[in-house]
């Protein structure tokens, strides 16, 4: 009888214990520690995110922002919300420090920064999928320009102002496609069916009313469709695309601490 009520007794703890590994594992991680401050306007400063070890530094970012950095999202992805997240939205700094001493990875330190928005911001949010306005980048009626690599190591320079410059070395037209959404603020979906690794250079105007001259000295294109037929053989062509979006269901401005 004691042989048998041992038993019992054992296999109880076990699945005790079973069941406690299980509700840790489930558990979502979060910062050891977080404070959340408004930022104070300065005219400079750095902006993003940083690990350095077990702190984690996000500055100058908007909720929206933080929630582009925690799910991995473009901001056509992100709807509804309260209308301060839209007009003069705050600017938050957060300081965070991660369990543990070892730095944590970056797809670590996002579903820490989810729990954050959750317990500090209040957020419920839901993903859907909605047809949004979208650009499909197509080969132009004269055909591609792009060069096929000779090998060299892959890799980008960008130059930012009024002339826009991007110089692509050993690169995939992923690194376009990703440049055009940034620029854009819509989805690309590559429609060219080329998949090697291409050298390339393409130069625009951001403002189409200014004028500039490329490294040669020759008049850049007005804008960035132009640009991309003529230097590239390409085109981008508007369409309709169904993707993935988080709409905020609620959120709440947190208090600084």
């Amino acid at each position: 009888m004691r042989t048998v009520l041992g038993i019992l007794i054992a296999i109880v703890v076990a699945l005790f214990s079973l069941t406690q590994i299980n509700a840790a594992q489930n558990q979502p991680l979060a910062f050891e520690a977080a404070s959340v401050k408004h930022h104070v306007m300065t005219g400079g400063g750095f902006i993003g995110t940083k690990i350095s070890g077990s702190l984690v530094t996000i500055s100058i970012s908007t909720l929206k922002r933080l929630i582009q950095n925690a799910y991995q999202v473009q901001p056509y992805q992100v709807f509804g919300g309260p209308a301060w997240l839209n007009d003069n939205a705050p600017v938050y700094d957060i300081t965070a420090r991660a369990p543990g001493e070892r730095t944590p990875t970056g797809e670590e330190a996002r579903e820490m920064l989810q729990t954050l928005l959750s317990d500090r911001f209040k957020l419920l949010l839901h993903h859907e999928t909605r047809e949004v306005p979208a650009y499909a980048l197509v080969i132009g009626k004269g055909g591609s320009k792009l060069k096929l690599s000779g090998g060299d190591a892959p890799g980008a320079r960008l130059a930012i102002g009024t002339t826009r410059r991007i110089q692509a070395t050993n690169m995939s037209l992923g690194q376009l496609i990703g440049s055009l959404i940034g620029e854009l603020g819509r989805p690309v979906l590559d429609r060219t069916g080329l998949s090697a690794k291409y050298d390339w250079q393409l130069e625009w105007i951001a403002d189409p009313v200014s004028t500039a001259a490329d490294s040669n000295g020759a008049p850049v294109a007005a804008d960035l469709f132009t640009a991309i037929q003529e230097q590239l053989g390409l085109k981008l062509e508007p369409m309709k695309a169904m993707i993935d979006v988080i709409v905020i269901e609620h959120a709440e401005k947190p208090s600084d601490n």
